[in-house]
Formats: structure tokens, sequence, C-alpha cells
């Protein structure tokens, strides 16, 4: 994992445009409209589309959010894996398409790691818990 340094300045000379409220207004309106769960997205696409570039958007994450962008966009797919199968009954074996994750066991391992269960058990226990 890459790591970038703390001392980059909120504008630096090649990001001169970078606008840090802009930035976190396009940032809102992507997770309210639920980009995340599109497949096959780059980071590069996603700065683009948010009006920034990759470079920006890597030192944002790490320097306001403290964590990356890509463990970010991991836990947003998981909640709402974890909303489609809670509130919508989504099955466990098809709700990481539905969220974005074309891999299956990467998508399981990822739940496991978040929620300290599988998707399956995750799924059950909602159930029961009507």
């Amino acid at each position: 994992m890459d790591e970038v340094s703390q001392d980059i300045p909120d504008k630096s000379p090649d990001e001169s445009h970078f606008d840090e409220q802009n930035l976190r207004d396009a940032i809102e309106k992507w997770v309210s409209d639920k980009l995340y769960v599109k497949n096959d997205q780059t980071v590069e696409e996603i700065a683009y589309e948010l009006g920034t570039t990759h470079t920006v958007l890597k030192w944002y994450f790490t320097n306001r959010m403290h964590t990356t962008f890509r463990t970010w966009r991991i836990s947003l797919r998981i909640q709402e894996a974890k909303r489609l199968m809670r509130e919508e009954k989504v099955a466990a074996s098809v709700v990481h398409k539905m969220v974005g994750v074309a891999d299956k066991s990467n998508f399981h391992k990822q739940f496991r790691q978040v929620t300290g269960v599988t998707p399956k058990e995750y799924a059950e226990r909602a159930l029961g818990d009507e």
C-alpha cells in the first residue's frame, strides 16, 4: 500500500484547483446516490467523477478520513449488503453482486473481517430477529 506524506499541503502546486469542501460535497452525493456499488470502477475513474484526481483523493482519505479509499468503499458496500439482507431479504449468495463486488469469495472474506460473521450467518441472524 502506498504511503501518502502527511506534509502535503491542502493545495499543492499540481492540484491548485483542489477545494476540500467541494470534494466533501461530491463524496457525500456519491454516497447518497449509492455509486459505491458500481463494479469495475478504478479509483482514477471515481476521482474523475468526483471532480478531482487520484492523488488528491488519496491525500483526502489519508489525511481527513484517516483511512484508505478502498477500505472506506468496502465498508460502505458491507453496510449496504447488510441492509439488503436485513430489509429486502436479498439472499446472502447473491448480495455481493448487488454491492459491486464481482468475486464472491473476496466479498465473503471482507464481510467476515468487518462483521465477524459470514454473509449467510448475518442473513440467518437478521431473519431470526423478526
